[in-house]
């Protein structure tokens, strides 16, 4: 497959994503032009003013969908990341492969049906007919973890400062929702060709070695 590609790391809350997106990064970024992204908050979006600060409009989106005490429902919560979701595809993602080698995203539209399986049913499959022409992906690498793992260091990583910042709508839900979460992921990834399972309960060294591997596979 020839460049330019673009491949996404998805996993539960604390599965390493962010750490492997950096070793990859610096790995390919020896001989590739290589960027990182994020499918849900990227700040490559079109920016927009907030108070004194400057947000692309995904992060703004984002934050607000994931604060817990906005009390969104869970449908509300999808329909905001789905929009997300599809500005990234849509917009975001093309534009950094047309000046890239190697687009490295963190999280896919894997996350959003994994995360959103409380939301209706009608939802979802709506969700999926309007996203699945818009995906923009030649790679998506799950990293696959038992969540009791995920979630005990998502919780040593996220502790929140007081006055500083909300623990978001799926922090609260604890380790209960998380697991029903990694179930929804074997489910959604294994019907899709594009999905590379990567256990990630190995060592570092060892998930960056297949990732590696599975993106060079991909180069030629």
């Amino acid at each position: 497959m020839p460049l330019p590609l673009v491949v996404k790391v998805d996993g539960v809350d604390g599965a390493g994503k962010t750490s492997l997106i950096a070793d990859l990064a610096t790995h390919f970024g020896r001989n590739l032009r290589v960027t990182v992204s994020k499918e849900f908050s990227s700040a490559h979006d079109l920016a927009f003013s907030v108070a004194d600060s400057r947000l692309s409009i995904a992060e703004l989106i984002n934050s607000v969908a994931l604060r817990g005490d906005l009390q969104f429902t869970d449908l509300e919560r999808e329909m905001l990341m789905l929009v997300c979701c599809m500005r990234s595809n849509r917009l975001t993602l093309p534009r950094l492969r047309d000046n890239n080698d190697l687009v490295l995203c963190d999280r896919s539209s894997l996350s959003m049906f994994a995360y959103g399986i409380l939301a209706p049913a009608p939802f979802l499959i709506f969700a999926s007919e309007v996203l699945r022409p818009l995906l923009c992906e030649d790679l998506v690498l799950w990293l696959d973890v038992e969540p009791e793992l995920a979630f005990g260091r998502s919780l040593d990583r996220q502790l929140p400062l007081p006055g500083f910042r909300f623990r978001d709508a799926i922090e609260e839900r604890g380790l209960a929702f998380q697991n029903l979460v990694a179930r929804a992921y074997a489910k959604v990834a294994e019907q899709d060709t594009r999905v590379r399972r990567i256990d990630a309960s190995a060592t570092r060294a060892d998930v960056r070695a297949e990732a590696i591997a599975a993106i060079a596979s991909l180069i030629g």
